[in-house]
């Protein structure tokens, strides 16, 4: 019985195999160890590490990059003694949400020095205001005043309309608000002995009142209200803004519905005693209003989104990013001018307006801090000089990327560590067929190899494509850092105030808008003939890229077993008859990479292959009954059973 066992158990474990060349035996096993239940449950751990310990390090980064913008800077604020005063914003959870720290700073204009005024409120959104010698804090829903180096309550703001919006003024020496009744009229009111007391009524347009196109004037009027002239409205039914400001004795209004914009000069008021509306005529209470004149054209186009007014001894300046960044005056005399010397790019930065206590003089200030003084028609930077906060703000994204990026990196570390633990000194490292043997490649080997060909397959391909794009003579326009931050902004944006649509995930056309942002940055501009361009890019994409997996890939791997990742790491692929494994084989392994590492993010489907499989297979390698082995280590002289 001791003589028949080895034989029994030899044989059991031999399978004849027919070939080509003769006779071959090719060991085999008859249990199979890989699906043991140890080997289950050490895999099930390594699953859960791989992505417990990555999500870490990436809510880690997350939150380092959501703490970075909990800090902003709103220099939109006004200037006293050649001294910007402005906020520090601290918030504690999302961007522009309470509770917040409000530390209100000042900056010299000529040195742009900085010092901390040791002015704070706590769960506010301010704005500090300085009139003459008095300066005023506006918050949300009250108002304060600086008084003898400390911040005093002054009152509570009136309640506001739910589509209605205005802040305080300064009106011949009053704190001054205009209010919007229920019944729809405006009246002006004013802050006396602690409270506000109601003052004469104001003529305004309503958002029910309707502005059109006139060719003759070349810009948009209001029409009448006994007009029946058919028209496309603008701004009807938005929510109205009114910005007042009084420079020595000219008071300027700035109104805005929607996307459309006016300008007034001087306060129209009602008649107390013409404006009694009769029961019988209800109708008779909508007043016609006159003097109101819409923003003007520039350069031609009727520009949209003028959000801001500031006053200076030359005039009312008005502000616009639609779509590049615009100042205009509009003059005492009636003209209007463009302010010279401005970008001439869209900057992902909110710019904004300030002016002196005096209202003499206007400032143009970046959301970086960059200021510029206006002077005549013309924009006169300041000595100092400052980040233009692309690069700043860039670098909180490339924060998160590079977080993200080693999340990642740890989980293929773990993958494939740990599959290499699991793998490492098993009987079946050694594989035979017939005399020969050959021991079979390790995990980290056939990674780190697959990572030069996707590293050189990559490098390969971009060369390629910019080669053909220089010769095929595609003409570019230089893209700005600006244009890539405005695409962040968007995004992240909308993912803080949850104004995003499919559950959570940005809009696509913003996901859309940052993609081709990168894509131009990679190609250094964007292409002045887009459709040309995307056809151009399909077709390159597609050559380049079936010619170099064929002639990198494909056709060696296929020809001498190697690539050059495995060449480097002295591995190669091949047949399980140990033969070279061919084109088509090696191209069916190949196109198992997209199921098996899908979009080069995971390589879990792969380990799992790997790990329960006799000969370190991924499912490719089944399929095109290829095995990946060392490249010196195969031997003969083994000699096959009788």
């Amino acid at each position: 019985m001791s003589r028949i066992s080895p034989i029994s158990s030899a044989l059991r474990s031999l399978t004849y195999i027919p070939s080509d060349f003769g006779e071959t035996f090719v060991t085999l096993t008859t249990s199979n160890p890989a699906f043991s239940l140890r080997r289950i449950a050490s895999f099930s751990l390594l699953v859960f590490l791989s992505f417990v310990l990555p999500l870490a390090v990436a809510l880690w980064s997350i939150h380092l990059f959501r703490l970075s913008s909990s800090v902003l800077v709103d220099y939109a604020g006004s200037v006293k003694d050649g001294e910007l005063w402005f906020v520090r914003y601290r918030f504690s959870s999302e961007i522009w949400s309470p509770p917040c720290q409000c530390r209100i700073m000042r900056r010299n204009i000529v040195t742009g020095i900085e010092r901390d005024t040791g002015l704070m409120m706590v769960d506010e959104l301010v704005s500090p205001m300085w009139v003459g010698d008095e300066m005023y804090v506006i918050a949300t829903g009250t108002i304060h005043q600086l008084i003898n180096g400390s911040l005093q309550p002054l009152a509570r703001l009136p309640p506001e309309s739910s589509n209605f919006v205005t802040t305080p003024f300064v009106y011949n020496g009053q704190l001054s608000m205009i209010v919007m009744s229920a019944d729809g009229q405006y009246r002006m009111t004013h802050f006396h002995d602690g409270r506000w007391i109601d003052g004469r009524r104001i003529l305004l347009p309503g958002s029910y009142r309707v502005w059109s196109d006139d060719p003759q004037l070349g810009r948009r009027k209001l029409l009448p209200l006994s007009s029946e002239q058919p028209v496309t409205p603008y701004g009807y039914g938005y929510t109205s803004s009114l910005t007042v400001q009084q420079c020595g004795e000219t008071v300027h209004l700035f109104w805005s519905t929607g996307n459309f914009a006016a300008y007034r000069c001087g306060l129209e008021f009602a008649d107390d005693e013409s404006d009694e509306v009769s029961a019988l005529a209800p109708e008779n209470s909508i007043r016609e209003v006159s003097g109101w004149e819409a923003i003007h054209p520039v350069n031609g186009k009727m520009l949209l989104q003028w959000y801001q007014m500031k006053c200076d001894r030359d005039g009312a300046l008005f502000t616009s990013t639609d779509p590049t960044t615009q100042i205009i005056r509009r003059k005492p005399d009636g003209h209007w001018e463009t302010i010279v010397g401005q970008p001439d790019h869209r900057s992902y930065e909110l710019p904004g307006l300030v002016s002196d206590s005096s209202g003499e003089i206007a400032y143009f200030v970046w959301s970086s801090g960059a200021i510029s003084r206006i002077h005549g028609n013309a924009l006169v930077p300041t000595h100092f000089t400052v980040d233009d906060g692309h690069r700043t703000y860039l670098r909180r994204w490339q924060y998160l990327a590079f977080g993200l990026l080693g999340a990642w990196l740890i989980h293929l570390a773990v993958i494939i560590g740990g599959t290499e633990f699991m793998t490492r000194g098993e009987s079946h490292a050694v594989y035979q067929f017939g005399i020969q043997s050959v021991t079979m490649a390790s995990i980290a080997r056939r990674s780190f190899a697959l990572t030069i060909d996707v590293f050189l397959l990559a490098m390969i391909l971009l060369l390629s494509w910019r080669a053909h794009l220089w010769i095929i003579g595609i003409q570019y326009d230089p893209v700005a850092l600006s244009e890539l931050c405005f695409s962040l902004t968007d995004i992240e944006e909308s993912v803080l105030s949850y104004n995003v649509q499919f559950n959570g995930f940005p809009p696509p056309e913003q996901v859309a808008n940052l993609i081709s942002n990168v894509f131009m940055l990679v190609f250094w501009g964007h292409p002045k003939e887009p459709a040309g361009f995307i056809f151009t890019m399909i077709f390159i994409v597609g050559i380049d890229t079936v010619l170099t997996l064929c002639c990198l890939k494909f056709f060696d791997e296929g020809r001498i077993g190697v690539t050059p990742g495995k060449w480097l790491f002295g591995i190669r692929t091949m047949r399980s008859t140990l033969r070279p494994c061919g084109f088509a084989r090696s191209l069916v392994r190949g196109l198992f990479y997209w199921l098996e590492i899908p979009l080069l993010v995971t390589p879990l489907p792969a380990a799992a292959s790997i790990v329960f499989s006799q000969n370190r297979q991924r499912f490719g390698d089944r399929v095109a009954d290829t095995l990946v082995v060392n490249a010196g280590s195969i031997r003969e002289g083994v000699n096959s059973p009788k």
